[in-house]
């Protein structure tokens, strides 16, 4: 509580400090303390309100002087902030320790005491009649979202303006009209809380579906919806039904058509799970229809007594499952096939099985039908009762070829009785025309993947299989077809279009474990099979989505696809082992890593290597590289001597030479599993699976192992290990690195973890901050959404992003809260340069207000990449350009002199670039310095804290209030223009940021003012930047001074490192005429720049190919010297220099001597060490060069 006597020491201290200054005012100053006595005698302050009436009181009470209105405004305000800082010391002052809650909320009353305090500033120089919140947003943006975070509820997330209200002195509250959800994201949020319990019952996609069914959002809110609920309430799981708690489903929902459909398929998944449990599926079907019963019953005395009725919509679906499942048990075996078959394991099954019936119903019904049974659930048994079912005449058999064909013909021979088998016809190399024709003679024909698109005497095989009249296909492991515009996935469409008939009246069963093995997109082939009326024409996921919608794409998979079982936890077998590189190898790894001349794909396959085989790549000693075949060793020495195993599998990802044989491109130099044997016993086999192998030797190897008769290890590449291997004999494995996609893992783990075998643990190694980590999250991600799609999730549109430049896209991303350039492969791959430059492209064109929203979540994370390159980065470069170009200016007499301390300003400064290279010739200049990045203000007064009373926080289209009118002699823009927004369908200025901008600039400079404008060089045609210097004339008021206006170039240092940029010079001449202004001709396209193209003999890297500091530059004949550069600095960059240019002449000295920098005698080996240079080989004649002292080490070109 603030008393009188606190109050009046105030007044009168701030009354003497006005009338020292102006001693005229004495007089009035006076009156009004009298006047003030008389109002607040017993006043006392004990909360905000207080002070705002106070000030209400004053001002209806107290009548003042024009004359003295300016000066008595400024003490009015500056008291009102001194109550509101003195009211939060004394409510602090008095809490106990420890009550942090309450210091919180006594902090954001103060916050919004001094926000309140602005905007009544606003109302009482606007005087509006009425206004709501779009009124401040309009009058000032950056109060209106300071007002809203300061007025949110942290429990709902929702913006109670109400509370504003209550602080409003009551001549402005009266005018205060709420209006109800100001924003779309608002409405979404209110509604969100509102039906909070269906969205954490439902989980976040099905909630997004239940809330646009009703009405209560919009179909272009879908995805917006989902990320909202993210963000509020967290990922919401997609719950499974339960038959203790099914009232839990909300029967708002449940009449919806597409969620029904949900509900009903995860319903139908657990009641077959609660058919099949214990037993399997080996017991006698009457014990399957007395479950089936005993579940009715069951359900329905739940649902009556937590319901109280005895009919609901709960109650009609789980009807409407048990009647499926009635139909599905009255399915009997065909005539002619088995109705017992014997398993893997020994046990006797019926056949078909529950499933197998389940699938013969979807499909005979639906005629197509995705079957997604995992390994070993039957799906293979499913195309052939089908076909018998439904009384198909020819079948087309697609699968792999190899022993999958032998094994196929030999289920045929299980599934049907003595003497009904139909005949069988295989279409396999060698193949000649009197093999083909009496393969289509047959009822079942067998195809592997190998003979599509094969020809027979000039004829296409599949030509041949379109003229034949097949009534049923089959592809089994359709997920080999997933590749778009590839050879299998195109014949095999051809074929289900082509065959007579087929389509429209025949049935199609495509077969798979896991039909999405790489990623969600590997299902579009397998749509347009399945409906080529909706999907003919897809060939990527996110046009499917954008065509069909999220929520039509996921009905069509709920009802195309016939997956049951829940996802496979193969991933308990994996146990991952992280260790750290050894700090010799972690500085090579960040050199290659560091240079940005290397694709994507390239970085990681030598990153991938290196990690493999270091020694491949440097000369250095064993006891200082090669810790992941030091990891490998130990982990072979444990499983096969402590743990005692006979013999383990070691298998390897993508990487035959220099791992498991002998690189080409490093003669000479050994294997990473001749490096492993040396580290190990010398009484262990060893045996290697790859493609120099025959399919002979490889059975071979296996069934030696399992019978061996002293320790052996088997290292087999991963792809040489197909479906239907068995290596469960062999209970431990080493996996050396992740795969690209997860299920491909998984098939490796499973050649081992099969049915019956549960004590196996595989060891997968992983360099703790490497390419395997960031290649392993990445496969986690995209597995993670594979399964959300398959299991009746949506995809987001930022999944889609991610998903369409696939594994090495490099699309900017949001993700939990952090930004990811590009997949989290190409994230790790990227260096901070690289990062800053997508981050750029990112944000172009994007606007204030997704800036204002993404420096508020990222600005501080895009000011540390900034600064990472801080004074070599472009920006710096053109400050640099910018302050040269200022004081040709200042000698050309087109700037005023410097003598009379010229007023300039930096928009969009950074961290203070132009103060930073101007301020250096400690001429006497004003700058002031605006920018919209908080962090970046920081971080440029840490060099210039005198600075702090020219720095704020704004942006460039709205510098009212912070500016004045024809304020300054300069002002410099650089690069901002390029991340506003233009929007060219507005003809309204007021609309478009980049019409607000030139407007602003026009309006804070004097008449005869200069504007730099200046602009990345790849951005706008030569047409686009003709047009803007013409509109800037004609429209904003302004004169281009064409001898500074073009494109402006660096002339100093080497060719890589040339600095560049897009300049503009114009002198206000007249104002804004604004009814001229269109939109159409600011517009700025950034256009692709296609890098040049090297060899690995000219390999740089970032460092080298960063701009390095420019000092000369040219823009048109005009030569510029930036000649004020920090004598450090000069001096620490001419001696990298020279460092790098003597280690390049001695290297190409050695090359001329040696003919070869490959296997160099020890002598230059040590010779090298002496000065510090380590070379880096990449292969054949390809090195680059670093230095030992470098922390991080960076590659240097020799070339």
């Amino acid at each position: 509580m603030i008393g009188k006597i606190e109050l009046s020491k105030l007044v009168s201290n701030e009354a003497r400090e006005l009338i020292k200054k102006t001693p005229r005012l004495n007089d009035a100053v006076v009156k009004l303390l009298t006047d003030f006595n008389r109002l607040y005698s017993s006043y006392q302050i004990s909360n905000i309100q207080d002070i705002f009436e106070a000030c209400e009181i004053f001002d209806r009470e107290v009548q003042i002087s024009p004359s003295l209105s300016k000066d008595i405004t400024s003490v009015r305000k500056k008291i009102r902030g001194a109550l509101i800082e003195m009211l939060y010391t004394s409510e602090t002052s008095n809490l106990k320790l420890g009550a942090w809650e309450t210091v919180d909320q006594l902090t954001r009353e103060r916050d919004l005491g001094k926000a309140v305090a602005e905007l009544i500033d606003i109302l009482q120089e606007k005087k509006p009649e009425q206004f709501n919140q779009q009124w401040i947003g309009i009058a000032d943006k950056n109060l209106y979202e300071h007002l809203k975070n300061l007025l949110k509820n942290p429990q709902t997330n929702t913006v109670n303006w109400e509370d504003l209200k209550r602080l409003l002195p009551e001549a402005f509250a009266t005018k205060f009209k709420i209006t109800v959800n100001t924003s779309r994201e608002e409405q979404v949020v209110k509604i969100i809380n509102e039906y909070r319990s269906i969205i954490e019952m439902l989980g976040a996609e099905s909630a997004a579906e239940a809330l646009l069914a009703l009405g209560l959002i919009e179909e272009g809110n879908y995805s917006q919806t989902l990320n909202i609920i993210g963000e509020h309430l967290g990922t919401c799981q997609i719950p499974f039904p339960n038959l203790t708690d099914i009232d839990a489903l909300p029967e708002i929902v449940i009449d919806l058509p597409s969620i029904r459909k949900l509900l009903f398929i995860r319903l139908r998944n657990l009641v077959y799970q609660e058919l099949v449990k214990d037993e399997d599926e080996s017991v006698p079907l009457e014990i399957h229809k007395n479950r089936l019963e005993k579940l009715r019953q069951r359900t329905r005395a739940i649902l009556k007594k937590k319901l109280g009725k005895e009919k609901s919509a709960h109650q009609g679906l789980y009807d409407e499952v048990i009647a499926y499942f009635e139909e599905i048990l009255k399915i009997k075996s065909p005539t002619n096939m088995v109705d017992r078959i014997i398993g893997k394991n020994g046990r006797s099954y019926y056949f078909p099985s529950i499933r197998q019936k389940m699938a013969m119903k979807e499909l005979s019904d639906k005629q197509r039908l995705l079957v997604a049974f995992f390994m070993g659930k039957g799906k293979t048994g499913v195309a052939f009762l089908t076909k018998e079912m439904v009384k198909a005449k020819k079948m087309l058999y697609i699968c792999p070829g190899g022993e999958l064909i032998d094994e196929i013909e030999a289920r045929i021979s299980k599934y049907y009785k003595k003497g009904k088998a139909p005949s069988v016809g295989r279409i396999e190399a060698p193949l000649d025309a009197e093999k083909l024709e009496q393969a289509l003679k047959c009822d079942i024909v067998i195809m592997p993947f190998s003979m599509l698109g094969s020809k027979v005497d000039n004829k296409s095989v599949n030509d041949q299989l379109s003229e034949t009249e097949f009534d049923f296909m089959v592809v089994d492991e359709v997920h080999n077809a997933k590749r778009e515009g590839k050879l299998w996935t195109e014949e095999i469409n051809k074929l289900a279009n082509s065959i007579p008939d087929l389509y429209e009246n025949g049935h199609i069963v495509l077969l798979s474990g896991d039909p999405t093995p790489n990623s969600p997109s590997d299902i579009v082939p397998q749509l347009r099979l399945l409906d080529r009326t909706k999907f003919g024409e897809s060939r990527s996921l996110k046009a499917v989505v954008k065509k069909l919608g999220p929520l039509t794409l996921r009905t069509i998979l709920l009802e195309s696809m016939l997956l049951i079982d829940e996802p496979e936890d193969w991933e308990k077998y994996i146990k991952l082992q992280t260790f750290d590189l050894s700090p010799k190898e972690r500085s090579f790894y960040e050199a290659i890593r560091s240079n940005d001349e290397l694709s994507h794909s390239e970085k990681a396959r030598q990153l991938s290597l290196f990690l493999m085989s270091p020694w491949l790549f440097v000369d250095e000693s064993s006891e200082e590289i090669g810790s992941y075949v030091k990891q490998t060793a130990e982990t072979v020495k444990k499983y096969l001597f402590e743990e005692d195993e006979d013999a383990i599998l070691i298998t390897v990802n993508d990487f035959k030479q220099g791992v498991l044989r002998d690189h080409d491109d490093y003669p000479g130099k050994k294997p990473f599993v001749s490096k492993l044997q040396e580290l190990l016993p010398a009484d262990i086999d060893w045996y290697i699976i790859d493609g120099d192998i025959t399919k002979n030797e490889q059975k071979e190897i296996i069934k030696k192992s399992r019978n061996v008769t002293k320790k052996t290890v088997i290292v087999a590449m991963s792809n040489a290990l197909r479906e239907g291997i068995n290596l469960s004999h062999m209970k431990r494995g080493i996996c050396i690195g992740p795969d690209y996609n997860k299920p491909n893992d998984a098939q490796r783990i499973k050649r081992q973890a099969r049915e019956g075998n549960e004590d196996v643990e595989i060891t997968m190694l992983m360099p703790k901050d490497s390419f395997f980590t960031a290649k392993h999250r990445h496969a986690e991600q995209k597995y993670s959404l594979t399964q959300r799609m398959k299991y009746g999730g949506t995809l987001t549109e930022n999944d889609l992003e991610l998903l369409d430049g696939e594994d090495f896209s490099d699309t900017v991303r949001i993700e939990d809260g952090v930004v990811y350039i590009g997949t989290k492969l190409v994230d790790h791959l990227s260096t901070p340069s690289k990062k800053l430059n997508a981050l750029i492209s990112h944000l172009h064109n994007k606007g204030r207000q997704y800036w204002e929203k993404f420096i508020e979540n990222y600005g501080e994370y895009f000011t540390k990449l900034y600064m990472e390159r801080d004074k070599k980065s472009p920006s710096s470069n053109n400050g640099r350009f910018v302050s040269s170009l200022i004081r040709k200016l200042e000698d050309k007499k087109i700037l005023p002199s410097t003598e009379g301390s010229p007023l300039y300003c930096d928009l969009a400064c950074g961290p203070l670039v132009l103060e930073r290279a101007l301020s250096v010739d400690k001429v006497s200049r004003k700058i002031y310095n605006l920018d919209l990045n908080e962090y970046m203000l920081e971080y440029g007064l840490k060099e210039h804290p005198q600075r702090k009373t020219s720095v704020q926080q704004g942006a460039i289209n709205d510098m009212q209030g912070i500016y004045e009118d024809e304020f300054f002699d300069l002002i410099n823009c650089s690069f901002a223009l390029y991340f506003s927004k233009n929007n060219r369908r507005s003809k309204n200025p007021e609309n478009n940021e980049r019409s607000q901008a030139l407007m602003e600039f026009n309006r804070v400079l004097k008449p005869g003012g200069i504007a730099i404008i200046t602009l990345p060089s790849n951005v706008g045609t030569d047409i686009e930047r003709q047009n803007f210097i013409t509109h800037l004339r004609e429209a904003f008021g302004f004169e281009i001074v064409e001898n500074y206006t073009g494109i402006a170039q660096s002339t100093d240092k080497k060719e890589e490192g040339k600095f560049s940029n897009y300049t503009i010079v114009c002198k206000k001449i007249d104002l804004p005429k604004k009814e001229l202004i269109d939109p159409l001709k600011l517009a700025l396209s950034r256009i692709a720049v296609i890098p040049k193209t090297r060899s690995f003999s000219e390999l740089t890297s970032a460092e080298d190919f960063e701009p390095p500091l420019h000092s000369e530059f040219k823009i048109n004949d005009h030569e510029l010297t930036y000649d004020y550069t920090d004598e450090i600095e000069e001096k620490d960059e001419y001696n990298i220099y020279k460092q790098i240019d003597e280690a390049r002449l001695y290297l190409r000295q050695l090359v001329s001597k040696l003919g070869t920098l490959n296997n160099l005698p020890q002598e230059y080996q040590a010779e090298m060490k002496e000065k510090n240079v380590c070379l880096i080989h990449y292969g054949g004649e390809n090195f680059s060069f670093c230095f030992l002292t470098d922390n991080p080490m960076r590659p240097y070109s020799i070339a």
